[in-house]
């Protein structure tokens, strides 16, 4: 469990997804803030996974494809370099339309095939702790806001070390050096740090789309980054939501 931070146990909290901060930093101001709105706190259980803000997406195609590859990645057993074969005709099954099935199995499993042959696949498959979707709450410096994110995937090496690999399958034009492309390695180099103590071995994103793997270690850009973030806030119109009334704590989910 994530030790309470101050702003909750403050009472006023101002909520907002990692991904909701790349907007701001790039000039627009959605929405951002997320309220306790249920009287038990239980609403936070129905925050969106990765796999479902892909109905983000302006294209439904692409929405199925990367729901499709993210469901497949949320049951594969990586121990089996073949498994995801098995995983794949599950979630395929389940599309109403078989022709659209059979193009997206034509489009896919190529990716997975490239994907097993990865050397972070190979270290991936011989981790001694795995856990997918993990949820996180970091706050930023000031403690009036926090930052809400999901790990795709946390593992632990036979050495005890751990390892953060998140995953692109939308094929996301923005860089990984721009400041946009930094924000989710590095909160979720923040969170794994406030769990255990220690940052990460290695933070990694596999870009289904292009097949390649790209390793961040910015960490050294992390407060210029985090300042950037706090003014962006500062400079957007959100609503200050109340505290979450169950009194309950998000947990890390797993650990």
């Amino acid at each position: 469990m994530l030790k309470q931070p101050p702003s909750l146990a403050s009472g006023r909290v101002r909520i907002v997804h990692v991904s909701e901060l790349k907007w701001l930093l790039d000039g627009e101001a959605p929405q951002v803030a997320a309220e306790w709105d249920a009287e038990d706190g239980s609403d936070r259980h129905a925050w969106e996974l990765p796999h479902e803000r892909l109905e983000w997406l302006t294209n439904p195609g692409a929405a199925v494809r990367d729901r499709v590859i993210r469901g497949v990645l949320g049951t594969w057993d990586f121990t089996d370099p073949l498994h995801w074969e098995t995983a794949l005709a599950r979630e395929l099954d389940a599309l109403p339309n078989a022709d659209h099935a059979r193009l997206l199995r034509e489009e896919i499993e190529p990716m997975f095939r490239r994907f097993v042959a990865t050397p972070v696949y190979r270290q991936l498959a011989r981790a001694s702790v795995c856990r997918r979707d993990v949820e996180y709450l970091v706050p930023l410096p000031n403690g009036s806001v926090l930052v809400r994110g999901i790990l795709d995937c946390l593992w632990q090496d036979k050495a005890g070390n751990w390892h953060l690999l998140l995953h692109d399958t939308t094929g996301s034009p923005t860089g990984r050096g721009t400041k946009t492309g930094q924000l989710r390695p590095m909160f979720g180099a923040l969170a794994v740090q406030a769990q255990f103590g220690g940052a990460p071995k290695t933070v990694r994103c596999y870009d289904w789309q292009a097949g390649k793997t790209s390793t961040w270690n910015e960490r050294g850009q992390g407060e210029k980054l985090l300042a950037a973030v706090s003014r962006a806030l500062a400079d957007s119109a959100v609503r200050q939501p109340g505290a979450d009334p169950s009194g309950k704590l998000l947990q890390l989910h797993d650990l």
